[in-house]
């Protein structure tokens, strides 16, 4: 399973669809501004490894972060 998690979905898990060219793909609600997730990958967070900026997190580790214009699509690269 290959999830996306964070603020702007309350840190729920949206699974996302495997595409034609092996990426995922997910569409959730992200309001504008700045925003801290993660993936799941077979029930593990991780880091985004394609983002640079992180944010450390209450857990000692890292979240991913995101700014959303007007963004709906989550699209991390495969």
């Amino acid at each position: 399973m290959v999830a996306v998690a964070g603020d702007f979905n309350g840190w729920k898990p949206e699974p996302m669809c495997r595409q034609r060219d092996g990426s995922f793909r997910a569409e959730v609600d992200v309001p504008p501004g700045e925003h801290e997730y993660k993936l799941i990958i077979d029930n593990r967070w991780i880091i985004d490894p394609d983002v640079n900026e992180t944010s450390p997190n209450d857990f000692g580790a890292l979240n991913s972060v995101l700014l959303a214009v007007r963004a709906k699509e989550f699209r991390p690269a495969a």
